[in-house]
């Protein structure tokens, strides 16, 4: 991909801290359960789901962030990952939300974009910059058609 910009993702600190909270019980939890040497197959299964937890959280706090590439806004959250044409997007506007979305902060900008009635909400750190760049990306391809 040629001439893509990456977006790093604005963490609130209260959304860091939960997650890595969340870890930390996760971790302890696994530690009880490897210290009461027990081996039966409800800990398994438990250990189990503890460790994916903890690396799909990880990656989340780690690997979120959002490039714009020449013809697309490519959205990363862990080990998700979203492509949108630049073509599709119909509206962005700034939001402060709080419901589930590919976004570590309240601060985002609601995409609006063709083939989705909810659209995707992301927080980018800088948020102006991005709508600024799609735009001008947008100008560029709809120019070219």
């Amino acid at each position: 991909m040629d001439n893509v910009v990456r977006f790093e993702s604005k963490k609130d600190a209260w959304i860091t801290t939960v997650l890595w909270f969340s870890n930390l019980i996760c971790i302890a939890t696994l530690i009880f359960i490897i210290l009461e040497g027990s081996d039966t197959t409800i800990d398994i299964i438990t250990s189990l789901i503890l460790v994916l937890t903890v690396i799909v959280t990880h990656s989340i706090l780690v690997n979120t962030y959002y490039l714009v590439s020449e013809n697309e806004l490519i959205i990363r959250m862990g080990f998700f990952t979203k492509c949108i044409p630049l073509s599709d997007i119909t509206e962005m506007k700034l939001k402060v939300d709080i419901l589930s979305s590919m976004a570590l902060s309240i601060h985002r900008i609601h995409i609006r974009f063709k083939k989705s009635r909810v659209g995707v909400q992301i927080s980018p750190v800088d948020r102006d910059g991005l709508i600024t760049l799609v735009k001008e990306r947008q100008e560029i391809l709809s120019n070219k058609l």
